[in-house]
């Protein structure tokens, strides 16, 4: 890979570089990228790590004394964490100081090591390590948050470290080194080294589960891993390993059972798992359908099913509608199927030989719901008085008799003579 790659009509830069020029006695100091930065940038400048002047101009305001001491860098402002490396006025033997890394990912309660080289023009009495977010920089090794948590190694002019165990999320800031001679001390405003801790975290997709559906987990954390940019994952369930894929996610089909839980954690990090998740699918919320009757026997083909649905939070009823003799709740791929059934009605007479009668009967293939009101007509003529699904009569009679149901007048049987005989329509 090359130092810098170019995708159409955007340059990736590897940075900013302080340009010193001039004569002997007095330099210029130009803050220089390798492509020109867009929407007219602040350079801030830094001397000695200590915050200097800000100037929308790439070069610095004055020119500089030539000596050998002091060190010189430059940022962008809202950049500052990328800003240049300090570079010496004359000679290489200048106060300064460089940080391997800018920004650092670790997990939760795994150990990181923050590094730095530095160099000083003057014989050096001390050096530390603190965070920037505190209003006087203070020794990390008398830090009371960090006892027992931190070392430093290293030497002069070789990395020197600082290393800090047991890592909590607190512990996210940004550090910087400090060092002191009997005359001069490195300034406390330039940007060191931000660290951002970690921890893993299971997400449950979708939050509401149903029966049949597939659950995606997902092992995440807030920022990518430094040390570990494509890790192995490895899953957990009730405590036991299940499997371990370069991939963060797991699925599966859910099927009625008990509770599982579920933990993800990184291969060389194993013991640093996430919280526990727990997928309950002892009780899921799958859809049904109580209907207030168990049939329904209808005069016409299209009927309202007084019936209660549940169905997961989420889900949406579509329809409930009859279609080819089958009422169906429509959700998805789902059905709930209730079977109704279609009657056509009849008058069927029975003889009754001892009484010299005939009991007429309004008949249906299948029993009527909601206790229907019946109709009766004899020869054409509606029977007000007659509102019961049978009706007697002389066997001496020879008038014809049809029948309906309150409500579906227009659906009436058939005329039938009370001998037996159906007669034509009338």
């Amino acid at each position: 890979v090359s130092d810098k790659g170019i995708y159409s009509d955007i340059v990736f830069s590897p940075g900013l570089q302080v340009k010193v020029t001039g004569g002997h006695q007095d330099k210029t100091l130009t803050c220089i990228t390798t492509c020109t930065l867009a929407d007219n940038p602040t350079y801030i400048w830094y001397k000695n790590g200590q915050h200097l002047d800000e100037s929308t101009s790439p070069q610095y305001k004055d020119p500089v004394s030539s000596n050998y001491e002091d060190s010189y860098s430059c940022a962008v402002k809202g950049h500052e964490d990328l800003l240049s490396p300090a570079v010496c006025v004359q000679g290489q033997s200048c106060n300064r100081v460089t940080y391997t890394k800018r920004r650092i990912c670790v997990l939760k309660g795994s150990t990181v090591d923050i590094s730095c080289t530095y160099v000083s023009y003057y014989s050096i009495t001390s050096t530390f390590w603190f965070r920037s977010d505190k209003s006087t920089p203070e020794d990390l090794t008398s830090d009371p948050g960090y006892a027992c948590r931190v070392e430093y190694t290293g030497t002069y002019r070789g990395p020197f470290t600082l290393r800090i165990t047991d890592l909590r999320e607190e512990d996210s800031a940004e550090y910087r080194f400090t060092f002191k001679t009997d005359n001069f001390e490195w300034g406390h405003s330039f940007p060191g080294t931000t660290l951002s801790v970690t921890d893993l975290q299971v997400k449950v997709t979708p939050g509401t589960v149903t029966e049949g559906s597939w659950v995606i987990l997902t092992c995440s954390t807030t920022c990518t891993l430094t040390d570990n940019p494509n890790p192995t994952y490895i899953w957990y369930k009730n405590g036991e390993e299940l499997f371990s894929d370069s991939s963060p996610e797991y699925q599966y089909s859910v099927s009625r059972g008990g509770s599982d839980n579920y933990s993800c954690a990184l291969r060389g990090h194993d013991k640093l798992s996430s919280p526990e998740v727990t997928v309950d699918t002892s009780s899921l919320n799958c859809l049904s359908v109580t209907y207030t009757s168990i049939s329904i026997c209808s005069l016409i083909p299209s009927v309202d099913l007084p019936c209660t649905a549940i169905y997961p939070t989420g889900l949406t009823v579509l329809s409930l509608s009859l279609v080819e003799s089958f009422c169906q709740l429509q959700k998805e791929t789902r059905k709930c199927v209730f079977i109704c059934s279609h009657s056509d009605l009849q008058v069927k007479v029975t003889p009754d030989t001892k009484a010299g009668k005939r009991t007429l009967t309004c008949s249906t293939t299948c029993t009527l719901t909601d206790n229907p009101t019946y109709i009766w007509d004899r020869n054409g003529q509606c029977l007000a008085w007659l509102t019961s699904q049978q009706h007697s009569v002389w066997s001496s009679e020879t008038e014809s008799y049809s029948c309906a149901v309150k409500g579906h007048e227009d659906l009436r049987s058939p005329a039938v003579c009370e001998s037996g005989f159906y007669w034509d329509n009338l």
